[in-house]
């Protein structure tokens, strides 16, 4: 669970990024190998439904744009206009706060029933913010200076986030103006601020923690619900090729991932090297002490712990009487000369067998984390299904099961993203057939030649299509997010 601060704050990226298209009810559970028998949400299925008009491909193709072009970039670091369009949130909340008070009015209410003064009052409060976010948004490099992997002990994970927290809310004030301009047929408006707003979602992104890339891809769905609007809007142009001109993926999860790895050796470094200094056998146990109480600490609460000093030393002595037979045998095991380790202190024993359990285990989840998605959840399930009970005959101190990320539910989040991008750029290479055709719906997906259909991100191959009548639907069945889309001809 890290700490108490740092898994909130996780578990609040997590639900929220959830919730950004999802109804109120849908929750995302902790799934992961530190709870293997928590029950999983239902496989929901959410429906969509959007009305279209036919939408020629841009002359040229890159005529509209959902991400600021290399040329268009002006030398500076981003960062220091993105503080500057945050201010007004991180002094006070005064102002969000209408957005919190009316935020289902604004977003959920139909059309024509939009206050639109109201709105337009709401939004001149946020001009200038918005006004540091676009100019933030054409800025060459992103750097924030945070140094997280210069980071050690109990400071790699005290470290504050709430800029990032902030800047989803930015996200839903650029959203609320996206609607309004909508609703005006503003598209360039419109574009505009969705380039500031994945832009932004790249850059909270950067640092090398799974909150930030929750962070980016919460706001990356709130601007994609938007691009539905978009699509939905009569007469409104095709977005087949700025789509396609996004960077892929937006949020590489890998740096971030690899620095949630080593996280054990950073709060402890000494697991680094349990070598590298000679230590009485009174020290080890200092260190081994140490080092339980900080888990204990990480965890909230381990069950029967009593957290005083006394209680961690049972505790430890428990533990070690426990994992030393086995942390012996298997340093023997792993090359080591059993002379050798028979002269070695038993908390230094214990200690090269943390290691070795934390390089292993570690190390499996990673190489998992890096295939392919359909390759990465076998690989998953088989390290899941063996995990808990490694763990339990293996593990002296709890250190990795307390730890360890959700890694697959970070897998999930990345590719849910993928997912919805291909959708979306189906969606249009559907509108530009119907520019062509005389505004008929493809029979197949195989029948749209003007542009590429993508794949499944998930599968491999094009998404499931059919045609009713005068709908076709798309289905995209994925764990705890099935989607299917409904989409009719303006009649109009």
């Amino acid at each position: 669970m890290m700490s108490r601060r740092f898994v909130t704050m996780l578990a609040v990226c997590v639900s929220q990024w959830w919730a950004t298209s999802l109804p109120a009810q849908t929750v995302l559970g902790p799934e992961g190998p530190r709870n293997p028998e928590q029950k999983q949400p239902p496989n929901r299925i959410f429906h969509y439904e959007l009305t279209v008009t036919p939408a020629a491909e841009p002359s040229p193709p890159f005529k509209y744009s959902l991400y600021p072009r290399w040329n268009e970039l002006t030398p500076g670091n981003s960062v220091p206009m993105w503080y500057r369009a945050l201010s007004r949130i991180q002094t006070s909340n005064t102002h969000f706060q209408a957005l919190g008070e009316n935020q289902e009015r604004w977003f959920t209410d139909p059309w024509d029933a939009l206050p639109v003064d109201e709105i337009r009052s709401f939004l001149n409060i946020w001009s200038s913010d918005l006004e540091n976010a676009q100019k933030a948004t054409y800025r060459e490099d992103t750097d924030w200076d945070l140094r997280l992997r210069d980071l050690r002990g109990p400071e790699t994970i005290a470290i504050l986030l709430e800029e990032f927290q902030n800047a989803r809310q930015l996200a839903y004030v650029l959203a609320l103006r996206i609607r309004l301009n909508l609703l005006e047929r503003n598209y360039d408006a419109v574009l505009a601020d969705m380039r500031i707003c994945f832009r932004l979602a790249h850059d909270v992104a950067e640092p090398e923690t799974l909150i930030n890339d929750l962070i980016g891809m919460a706001i990356i769905a709130i601007t994609e619900e938007n691009i539905q609007h978009f699509i939905d809007t009569p007469g409104s142009p095709n977005l087949y090729w700025a789509l396609a001109a996004m960077p892929s993926p937006m949020i590489d999860l890998r740096p971030a991932m690899q620095a949630e790895m080593s996280l054990p050796v950073r709060l402890f470094p000494w697991l680094k090297d349990p070598e590298a200094v000679d230590r009485t056998p009174a020290q080890w146990h200092q260190v081994l002490h140490d080092t339980m109480q900080q888990v204990a600490y990480y965890a909230d609460e381990l069950p029967g712990l009593n957290s005083s000093e006394t209680g961690i030393d049972i505790a430890l002595l428990a533990l070690v009487v426990r994992g030393y037979p086995t942390a012996k045998r298997q340093l023997i095991e792993a090359g080591h000369a059993p002379q050798d380790v028979e002269a070695l202190a038993v908390g230094q024993v214990v200690g090269l067998y943390q290691k070795h359990v934390y390089q292993q285990m570690w190390q499996n989840f990673e190489a998992a984390s890096i295939l392919p998605y359909q390759q990465a959840q076998r690989r998953f399930d088989q390290l899941e299904q063996g995990l808990q009970r490694e763990l339990e005959s293996s593990e002296v101190i709890p250190m990795v099961s307390v730890l360890l990320p959700s890694v697959r539910h970070v897998s999930y989040a990345g590719m849910r993203r993928e997912v919805s991008h291909a959708i979306l750029m189906t969606i249009e290479a559907i509108r530009m057939h119907m520019a062509v055709n005389e505004g008929r719906l493809p029979a197949s997906l195989d029948e749209i030649t003007i542009v590429p259909v993508p794949n499944n991100p998930v599968t491999n191959v094009p998404f499931s299509y059919e045609l009713q009548d005068d709908t076709a639907l798309i289905d995209s069945p994925f764990p705890y997010y099935h989607q299917q889309y409904r989409i009719s001809v303006d009649a109009n």
